[in-house]
């Protein structure tokens, strides 16, 4: 498992180790796992449950990752609350199979937030009850109080300007093709995208104005979007 301490303590978090996790291969998105990984967890989760001091019973249970569906099972609370972000069928390989756990979810829980306005249609179809709109939100001072280097940021040193630069996953849900049509339409802008690349076979024949640059640490955000600007 990984632990990981946050805000001097107040936050702690922990990524558990499983011999079995959902996904959306075949065979790990079938209902037995998607339902029952929990119970491979190494140390259990009974175990780190009283690690977590979780045994005094929380007063919210907050989901925005369906695998954690049992927590609302396992654990006894006062309040539960589902978060919605996306729409979960659209996720390679979980056409079919997110839909039931969605609203396994949604069905259980005292209020369901979603993030955006687009989402409203899907969380209508999900059976929740009690809902509300509420959008994501930003660390204002950590972009705003950090000073940007005076100096290129390494990753871009090489790539002209003007950069319109996109951060975060690059997978299925991009629009390759628009991507390449739109590059080659504006052949003197350099389209950089930073972020672990899942969707390597579709990327291979992209303009040269088109740049991966695999992932970067979170630290570097402000220096690199300001260098965009």
């Amino acid at each position: 498992q990984c632990r990981t301490i946050h805000e001097n303590g107040m936050i702690r978090s922990y990524v558990p180790f499983s011999f079995i996790a959902p996904d959306g291969r075949s065979l790990l998105r079938n209902k037995g796992v998607t339902h029952n990984w929990y119970r491979t967890m190494a140390p259990s989760f009974q175990r780190l449950q009283n690690k977590m001091g979780l045994g005094r019973n929380p007063l919210v249970v907050y989901i925005d990752n369906l695998s954690y569906h049992f927590l609302l099972d396992q654990l006894q609370y006062g309040k539960s609350i589902f978060r919605v972000m996306d729409m979960h069928e659209r996720f390679p390989g979980w056409k079919g199979n997110a839909f039931r756990l969605v609203r396994k979810i949604a069905r259980h829980v005292d209020l369901t937030v979603y993030s955006a306005h687009g989402l409203k249609n899907y969380v209508d179809t999900i059976g929740a009850g009690r809902t509300i709109f509420i959008p994501n939100g930003v660390d204002f001072d950590f972009f705003h109080d950090q000073k940007s280097s005076t100096q290129r940021p390494s990753i871009l040193r090489n790539i002209p300007d003007p950069i319109l630069l996109y951060t975060g996953m690059i997978d299925a849900r991009l629009d390759v093709r628009l991507i390449r049509s739109v590059a080659k339409r504006l052949p003197d802008v350099s389209f950089v995208f930073t972020g672990p690349v899942d969707i390597p076979n579709n990327i291979s024949d992209m303009p040269t104005n088109v740049y991966f640059t695999g992932p970067v640490s979170h630290d570097q955000l402000p220096t690199l979007m300001s260098a965009a600007a």
